[in-house]
């Protein structure tokens, strides 16, 4: 009756067990954690820009004017539209080990985890083997019965 051996019942499980596809996405998130940990050395670059409008600026005194005006130059106060660029450019060169122990605690999550799928997957493997033996045993059981 029994169409299976104990070891591709654990094959089968373990393949069909959802478990098993997280496997793939700690190892994802693994390489994540570590490529975002790596980039600390990259220089950043910030480019901000603003622009702004007033309805109302100073200007300079009516007497002042004229003597600047005497004088042959064009002043003519602060403008109503400001605009302001600014590039930012920083890189690290000492970050106190924080690199370092960024890869090392994505490193030391991605092992718990497949741990606790490790340990899941034995569960499963347990649970395998109560139902295998049951059935087994409950065979045995039938052809005693049978025989009686």
């Amino acid at each position: 009756m029994r169409a299976q051996t104990l070891d591709q019942c654990h094959s089968l499980a373990t393949e069909n067990y959802p478990e098993i596809k997280k496997y793939n996405l700690i190892l994802a998130t693994e390489q994540y954690n570590l490529s975002n940990a790596s980039r600390a050395w990259i220089p950043q670059v910030v480019l901000s820009g603003q622009a702004s409008y007033q309805s109302a600026t100073p200007t300079y005194p009516e007497a002042l004017n004229a003597m600047i005006e005497a004088n042959g130059l064009e002043m003519s106060g602060i403008r109503k539209d400001q605009y302001k660029v600014a590039i930012d450019i920083s890189q690290n060169i000492w970050d106190g080990g924080q690199s370092k122990a960024s890869r090392e605690i994505a490193k030391a999550e991605a092992d718990e985890q497949r741990s606790m799928v490790d340990v899941s997957l034995h569960n499963l493997q347990t649970r395998v083997n109560n139902i295998f033996f049951g059935i087994l045993l409950l065979e045995e059981r039938e052809a005693n019965t049978e025989t009686l």
